[in-house]
């Protein structure tokens, strides 16, 4: 083999080291950033989740002491854009509970605008927007649940498959006896 073919094979694996080195930092970094957005996205919807959970018991046991209370809309005001991610019935419904708890809430801000004044006339138009919302947040809830449900992380599904192993349960209890066992002197 001349000398200038064997810089020319040089070159050539060289090159293709650099190509393929650099392939594999991009593809590295495409699965770091999908793992990155699926884990944001978990966490938007559980955020999600336990603000439908306290608007629902906000619905089924109103705050001591207020007639009209305002609903929570953080998590909805910072996770709406995530919802296209979901599928378009559970859209539908957290679209339609949140439409209907900005009504309500703006019976809220107007009846302590009118320094409670309004009557009875708050407080049954309040009532109105709090049954239209009960359904459609509770068919949210629902959907929300079934929609993370498969997605729990590895390390729930672990716990939860540890500690209803035999195994675990035996291993409880050894470190239990260790524990109430007085020092030997």
């Amino acid at each position: 083999m001349e000398w200038w073919e064997q810089i020319l094979a040089y070159a050539v694996v060289g090159f293709g080291g650099v190509f393929l080195g650099a392939w594999l930092q991009r593809r590295a970094l495409r699965e770091e950033r999908t793992s990155r957005e699926e884990t944001e996205l978990i966490s938007a919807i559980r955020n999600l989740l336990s603000e439908v959970n306290f608007n629902l018991e906000l619905i089924e046991k109103p705050l001591k002491g207020w007639s009209l209370a305002p609903f929570t809309t953080d998590m909805w005001n910072a996770h709406k854009g995530k919802i296209l991610y979901l599928p378009s019935e559970l859209q539908q419904n957290l679209l339609e509970a949140y439409l209907w708890i900005g009504k309500a809430n703006a019976v809220v801000q107007t009846d302590l605008a009118h320094g409670s004044r309004g009557g009875g006339y708050f407080n049954t138009l309040y009532q109105e927007m709090i049954d239209k919302t009960k359904d459609p947040a509770k068919k949210a809830k629902d959907g929300l649940e079934r929609w993370l449900n498969p997605r729990r992380s590895k390390w729930e599904l672990k716990a939860e498959r540890t500690s209803k192993s035999p195994r675990s349960k035996q291993k409880r209890r050894n470190r239990e006896v260790r524990r109430a066992k007085p020092p030997i002197l």
